[in-house]
This record gives C-alpha cells, sequence and structure tokens, in this order.
C-alpha cells in the first residue's frame, strides 16, 4: 500500500476544499430556491384546499376561516360548513406519512360522528396511482363512508390504511369536542 507522500498534500487540500465550495454553492442555492418558492407552494395547496372544500363538502361558514388543532399527531385544523340541509359540519384536514411517503387530505364530518365525504389533496405515496384506483376511488363513489374505509384491502396495503388512520383522527376529534358539546 502506498503511503502518503508530502507533495499529495497540496492535492489533497485543493480537492477538499474545492469540494467544499461545491457543496456550499449547491446548499446555497437549494436553500434560495426554497425561500422563493415556498410561499407559493403554500399558497397553491390553501387553494387546492379551498376548492376541495366548495366543491365536496358543502357551503363554508366564516368566510371559509379555518380553526386551528394544537397537539394532534394528524390533524391541523377544521373548517365548519353548512351542508345542503342546513346543518352544520366539521371538515377536517389530516396529514400523515408513512414508509411510502405522504397523504393529505379532508374528512367531513356530520351529526352522530358520520363520515360523509373525504377527498385527497396531496397523494406522494410511491403505489399513489394503485391506492386512488384501488381504495380512494370506491371510498369516494360509496354511499357507506365507514363500511368502504374499513376495507383496506388493495395492492396499496399502508397507504389506504393511512387514509383509514387520517379520517378516524377526524372522526375521534368531532366525537371528542363536538359531539360532547352537544349533549
Amino acid at each position: 500500500m502506498n503511503k502518503l507522500q508530502r507533495s499529495d498534500v497540496p492535492t489533497i487540500l485543493k480537492t477538499t476544499l474545492t469540494l467544499t465550495v461545491i457543496a456550499s454553492v449547491a446548499a446555497l442555492l437549494i436553500a434560495g430556491a426554497d425561500l422563493l418558492t415556498r410561499d407559493r407552494i403554500a399558497a397553491n395547496t390553501l387553494e387546492k384546499e379551498m376548492s376541495i372544500l366548495h366543491e365536496y363538502f358543502g357551503e363554508p361558514e366564516y368566510d371559509g376561516k379555518s380553526f386551528d388543532i394544537e397537539g394532534d399527531d394528524y390533524l391541523s385544523k377544521y373548517y365548519v360548513v353548512r351542508l345542503d340541509n342546513d346543518a352544520l359540519s366539521y371538515v377536517y384536514r389530516a396529514d400523515g406519512r408513512n414508509g411510502f411517503g405522504e397523504i393529505s387530505l379532508l374528512a367531513g364530518i356530520k351529526e352522530d360522528a358520520i363520515i360523509y365525504s373525504v377527498r385527497v389533496i396531496e397523494n406522494g405515496q410511491s403505489y399513489g396511482s394503485t391506492l386512488e384506483d384501488n381504495y380512494l376511488k370506491p371510498l369516494y363513489e360509496s354511499s357507506d363512508k365507514e363500511d368502504a374505509l374499513n376495507h383496506v384491502e388493495c395492492s396499496a396495503t399502508s397507504g389506504a390504511k393511512l387514509v383509514r388512520k387520517l379520517v378516524l383522527a377526524a372522526k375521534d376529534h368531532y366525537q371528542k369536542h363536538f359531539m360532547e358539546e352537544a349533549a
């Protein structure tokens, strides 16, 4: 094995310095791109969320204002919406992650903790199209969301179980905070 020669030290230092400069410039470019796009991405996500809310969940009360949920692993906020029959319901924003990626969704819960609508905002699962075709579409189209939610067996089972966990977190929050108030 060759020993390190004194003549090799300047080459090693030069290579180290070059790689450090390249890594630093790359990190600055990534940070700059994040700063430039962060607000626009958040605005686009909120716009998509509001579009889904209006289309699938009822008429938002309070000019579409959301209410923050603190200290929950999955739920970040909820909206109060008025259904066609003039009853109020609650639509929850839920976000979760598993080994296959992230999912963000809205889950509508109405009187007696009935799940009446679920819509995915972002499906970042590596088997996202399989999850969409084999679980989400049947869930969307089902008249009995509870029953459809419990049929999590598809070839994207991890994603389906994550969706189920997120929706059940919304239902649990509704039962704890809004059903008890009415009682």
